[in-house]
């Protein structure tokens, strides 16, 4: 590596793209570059936090399937997932939401207006 310090390092690793890297997709990945170096720079990121963090995405990775898709589960817990559609959304339209209803492998048919709550208790809402 040429003299890389921790105030140039972004730039460095943004120069490695290829030219040949459509332009949106360099935009993209430049900015979450960007980001991220800046959240590690912010918050001066351990060692250990940074492994806790390849260890998390490791354990999302290892059970990632056709179903379940457990980083479209990430995306939904960090409000990314909502986000994107605010972003996308008309205001003149019926916002989208990732609040559910929710697909479960092998539910039951229910017919329209039929009760998800079953024998489990709690109040019907």
């Amino acid at each position: 590596m040429r003299n890389v310090t921790k105030d140039n390092i972004t730039d460095v690793f943004k120069s490695y793209m290829s030219d040949e890297t459509e332009p949106r997709m360099r935009e993209a990945l430049g900015s979450l570059l960007q980001h991220l170096h800046d959240f590690a720079r912010e918050t001066n990121l351990t060692h250990d936090e940074w492994r806790a963090g390849i260890a998390f995405l490791e354990a999302c990775g290892a059970i990632e399937s056709e179903d379940p898709h457990e980083f479209v589960l990430v995306s939904d817990v960090l409000g990314l997932s909502s986000l994107v559609d605010m972003l996308h959304s008309r205001d003149d339209a019926t916002s989208s939401s990732v609040l559910g209803p929710f697909r479960v492998s092998g539910a039951l048919p229910l017919a329209v207006g039929g009760d998800m709550k079953r024998e489990f208790g709690g109040p019907v809402l």
